[in-house]
């Protein structure tokens, strides 16, 4: 008997490695199964970023530089390079003796969702300075998802980075204000978050493996389709800093439905959207002061520029006014251009030179300057650049 059992002993270890061999064959082939088998939704066209953003030390934002993939848009699918600054497009290499160098700062607009490289503002805002007779080299310093005091930040490490001489900082009204309000921030698998999402990211492992793993996020899919009460996405816990962040807006927390487009900033100073929480829009304006003043601290010899981006609807008064009806205003409260108004105003206290671009958009159909409800067409970020270039030479560029 105890001859035998030496034996038995040994193959032990063999065994539970062929089980945890096998295992881990199952899985990888489970996984392979469901990459080819399994469609993402469309509320998941957003895990075609992963991978484009990191997180710095200091928990702010970027892009990864060396970043290549591709995004879909409104049906367009593009080509997307970061170069080794975070910027977006390929390396523009050293600058050179007497070259002048710009930055154009901002959301996804700037950055251009929907369009190739060659066809965002920053790309065509070299050409039409040169066309000027102010040649220009502009760099493309637009993240997804920024809000005015992240592209605050973002010029702080990118200025002296890039050499600009200068930087146009560009703010979207149809989400920039909420943007600016957000208390939590995080990266993860090359994917950002914000807000509740984030700190579920933060907190749980089966949010995070859905993100590494196709069969895990397809179990979590079906999980919260069909056993809601299980999935970690009905344990969203409201965040203290964000609530009252958002104090005082339309809708309800976490998403402020009512809010989203913009639309509630052509409001009067006074209104207020939650009976008892005071007017919001003065707040929502200061954070766009607070971010520019921050901006003026780093870009040198005051050569910044504050750019008002319009949303289709902010251009279309028949558009804006459809829209404001479907979040269940009534229009006549809220008066065209009081939005842009409100930012040049901001800009004006914090000392920045403005300029509203919705005024060059609003000849001809407005759908030939977007490819959605907000981003650029090629045809709008030309036409931006072109009226833009005039403006900076005026301005004493």
């Amino acid at each position: 008997m105890s001859r035998g059992a030496g034996p038995r002993r040994r193959r032990w270890p063999f065994v539970l490695l062929a089980l945890g061999f096998g295992l881990c064959l199952a899985l990888l082939a489970g996984e392979l199964a469901v990459r080819v088998l399994w469609q993402l939704p469309p509320a998941f066209a957003e895990f075609e970023q992963q991978g484009l953003y990191r997180q710095r030390a200091d928990g702010s934002i970027g892009l990864v530089p060396g970043y290549r993939g591709a995004l879909t848009v409104a049906g367009r699918r593009t080509e997307v390079e970061v170069d080794s600054l975070g910027l977006r497009g390929s390396d523009l290499g050293a600058k050179a003796v007497g070259e002048r160098r710009l930055l154009c700062a901002g959301d996804s607009v700037v950055f251009g969702y929907g369009v190739a490289a060659a066809e965002t503002l920053p790309a065509q805002l070299g050409p039409a300075l040169a066309a000027v007779g102010r040649p220009t080299t502009v760099g493309n310093a637009g993240v997804p998802g920024f809000g005015c005091r992240d592209v605050a930040a973002a010029l702080g490490s990118l200025v002296p980075s890039f050499g600009a001489d200068g930087a146009v900082f560009a703010s979207f009204l149809g989400n920039d204000a909420l943007d600016d309000l957000r208390t939590e921030q995080l990266v993860c698998a090359g994917l950002r978050f914000d807000g509740p999402m984030a700190v579920l990211m933060r907190n749980s492992w089966r949010m995070r493996l859905a993100l590494h793993a196709r069969a895990a996020l397809w179990f979590e899919t079906w999980v919260f389709n069909n056993r809601p009460a299980w999935s970690p996405l009905l344990q969203l816990v409201p965040n203290a800093a964000d609530l009252a962040a958002g104090a005082g807006l339309p809708g309800a927390y976490p998403e402020f439905a009512p809010a989203r487009g913009g639309l509630f900033l052509d409001a009067a100073d006074a209104h207020e959207f939650a009976p008892g929480q005071g007017p919001v829009l003065p707040r929502l304006a200061a954070n766009v002061t607070a971010a520019l003043q921050t901006a003026r601290r780093v870009v040198p010899n005051g050569k910044l520029w504050f750019l008002v981006l319009p949303s289709r609807a902010h251009v279309d008064e028949g558009l804006r006014q459809e829209r404001l009806r479907g979040l269940g205003f009534a229009p006549e409260q809220f008066v065209r251009g009081t939005a842009q108004r409100r930012w040049l105003a901001a800009a004006a206290a914090a000392g920045v030179p403005a300029v509203d671009a919705t005024p060059w958009l609003e000849d001809g159909p407005s759908a030939q300057w977007f490819v959605d409800e907000g981003h650029l067409s090629p045809a709008g970020a030309a036409r931006i650049a072109e009226r833009l270039a005039q403006w900076l030479v005026a301005q004493g560029y």
